[in-house]
């Protein structure tokens, strides 16, 4: 993640990513560009990848994930 140029997490990460690992809901309000995209992807991609294979690319996934912009950034 350093390389990528994150140093520390931003205040809705660090609230949201406790909540969102132990299996949580979460609805994150925050400023464009305080990293929601982040706080709700990381989670994700850990309970992705914690799930069992199927294949080469292929997880089984029980939960869904969804997310809803409220606004175009357009």
């Amino acid at each position: 993640m350093s390389k990528l140029g994150y140093v520390e997490p931003t205040p809705i990460q660090s609230q949201g990513w406790p909540m969102a690992l132990k299996g949580r809901d979460l609805i994150g309000i925050a400023e464009t560009g305080s990293g929601k995209t982040m706080a709700y992807l990381l989670p994700a991609l850990v309970h992705v990848s914690a799930q069992p294979k199927l294949g080469e690319y292929l997880y089984s996934l029980s939960s869904r994930f969804y997310c809803f912009p409220t606004i175009s950034l357009g």
